[in-house]
């Protein structure tokens, strides 16, 4: 599942997952344009967000 999908269930602005988080929002926008790769992102990266959009199983951010 794409991370704009996850972000936009869980009610979440790009702005408010970059708070939640600690990534970036700069981060968050490229990651979900796709000008950035989530699978290349770090562990650190990959933890915050998961952490932060209440996931149980980050590799729902690597689903294409």
């Amino acid at each position: 599942m794409a991370l704009a999908e996850i972000r936009k269930r869980n009610g979440l602005s790009q702005r408010q997952l970059a708070k939640a988080s600690g990534v970036s929002a700069s981060r968050i926008a490229d990651i979900e344009r796709g000008e950035r790769d989530i699978r290349n992102a770090s562990l650190a990266t990959a933890v915050k967000l998961g952490d932060a959009l209440k996931l149980k199983d980050l590799r729902k951010l690597l689903e294409p």
